[in-house]
């Protein structure tokens, strides 16, 4: 099978899972919204952004070091997948450990000591996902696409139905005189962290083999930390630019305030949905092409189609804002006017993604670090001085400033150290129109029906101007 046909099936095999997942939990945003108050869809946004940075700090960026060590011929991957997954093992034992001493302290800092379930729901799903980063870039790195599905999808559905069961089932039998496990009449946040914890342990128990096959290995883990490391303050960029606004918000505005603006970007999903199945399904096939002679022209290549295809999700969301809008209660509307600059910030998102992988590919991680604290920086700078000022508007302008940087960095590094062919002036001007429509269509008083004509009209045109671009990858991912 030829490389581009792999490319092509772990697309959409990863990406099928990937977007299944993110877009089911999506589909649950009706249902918390309108049954949850905005003070608790805050705490559930506050305690998620926590486990997701948490997440990406105390995985340590091994799940990237492992594919990238094992990925060598002279690797022994079977000691490398033992060595880094007893590392994180061993570190989240400990981790949780010192939580549990310190959860009277820890929850007075916060603001939840009169919710101590809070912290140990978090504990739980934190573990769930940390378990289960290596097994995943272990199947990952064995290219067996399916059984990532299928395990990662089976985990989906347990949370989803569990939800529903909270949010749906559980509501009418109550209200037919039957009795409920779990449920009292009223919604809390912690349903929907009970179903999260539901789906975690799921995952854990279906890697069980695997969970046994750990060890300590000081001499085979050493240079998985020294490579990933780097990476795991990289990586913190870009999920300090996603989520330490809705940390930062909780402390300097309201749980009110939060939850109002993790309801409005949940309609910015489309373009999170994009940029995660690419990040799956591009990064293990960059990683095994990197030596090809042809590789910097194709990277370029494939940015362009990116370009357009982000293009398209970032102003069919607008444009069909009518209908999407609908995905979050009435009560949430009012603050819709953050959603062009969140979709803005998010396509920017994207973008570094794909221009960033030079440190990676050059094993120049150190960039990554700097890039890291560079985009925090600018990150929690902003939110502290605009958010008193102009209340969430802030969080939603910091977001999208620190990406505009982030991105002229990583382009201006990249390409003195792995130069890449871009097209940056053609791409450019289309991300700028693109900009011009998305806030034309958001603040143009016409019928939905206008503005979706006009977006197939400029998604038609800006696909006929990449055609030349999809016949061109073909080619050039031959072996």
């Amino acid at each position: 099978m030829s490389t581009a046909k792999k490319l092509l099936g772990q697309t959409a095999i990863y990406g099928l899972s990937s977007i299944l997942g993110r877009f089911s939990y999506f589909l649950l945003t009706p249902l918390h919204t309108k049954y949850l108050t905005e003070e608790l869809y805050g705490a559930n946004a506050y305690i998620y952004a926590s486990i997701a940075i948490l997440t990406v700090v105390l995985t340590f960026g091994l799940e990237t070091a492992f594919f990238r060590h094992a990925s060598k011929s002279s690797a022994d991957p079977v000691r490398l997948f033992a060595a880094a997954h007893g590392f994180i093992v061993t570190s989240t034992i400990l981790f949780i450990a010192l939580i549990l001493v310190f959860h009277e302290t820890i929850l007075s800092l916060i603001g939840y000591a009169e919710q101590p379930q809070y912290l140990y729901m978090a504990l739980g799903i934190l573990s769930g996902e940390l378990l289960v980063a290596v097994p995943f870039a272990r199947l990952r790195l064995q290219m067996r696409p399916m059984r990532f599905a299928i395990i990662r999808l089976s985990g989906i559905a347990i949370n989803i139905l569990v939800n529903l069961y909270f949010f749906m089932l559980a509501p009418f039998l109550f209200s037919k005189g039957i009795n409920t496990i779990g449920f009292d009449g009223t919604h809390n946040v912690e349903m929907i962290f009970i179903s999260n914890l539901c789906s975690s342990l799921w995952l854990v128990l279906a890697f069980i083999p695997v969970h046994v096959k750990i060890r300590i290995d000081v001499d085979a883990v050493k240079p998985l930390l020294i490579y990933g490391f780097p990476l795991m303050l990289a990586g913190l960029a870009g999920v300090t630019n996603e989520l330490i606004d809705r940390i930062i918000i909780r402390h300097i505005l309201t749980d009110f305030d939060n939850g109002v603006y993790a309801a409005v970007i949940k309609l910015a999903m489309f373009m999170t949905l994009a940029i995660q199945a690419y990040r799956y399904a591009i990064e293990p096939y960059i990683f095994s092409t990197s030596e090809r002679k042809n590789a910097p022209a194709h990277y370029a290549r494939i940015f362009d189609f990116l370009v357009v295809f982000l293009v398209i999700s970032m102003t069919g969301i607008v444009a069909g804002l009518d209908i999407i809008k609908g995905f979050i209660d009435q009560k949430y509307h009012h603050q819709l006017s953050l959603l062009p600059i969140l979709l803005v910030s998010q396509l920017l998102l994207g973008l570094i993604m794909h221009v960033s992988l030079w440190y990676k590919l050059s094993d120049k991680t150190r960039y990554g670090m700097y890039l890291s604290f560079i985009a925090a920086a600018i990150t929690i700078l902003l939110n502290v001085a605009l958010l008193p000022l102009i209340g969430i508007l802030g969080a939603a302008w910091a977001n999208l400033l620190s990406h505009i940087v982030v991105l002229t960095i990583s382009i201006y590094w990249g390409q003195k150290r792995y130069f890449v062919p871009y097209r940056f002036f053609p791409n450019a001007l289309v991300v700028v129109l693109a900009v011009f429509v998305t806030f034309a269509f958001y603040y143009w008083n016409v019928h939905m029906a206008w503005k979706l004509l006009i977006w197939s009209i400029l998604s038609a045109m800006l696909a006929y101007r990449e055609r030349e671009t999809l016949k061109g990858i073909l080619p050039h991912a031959k072996r």
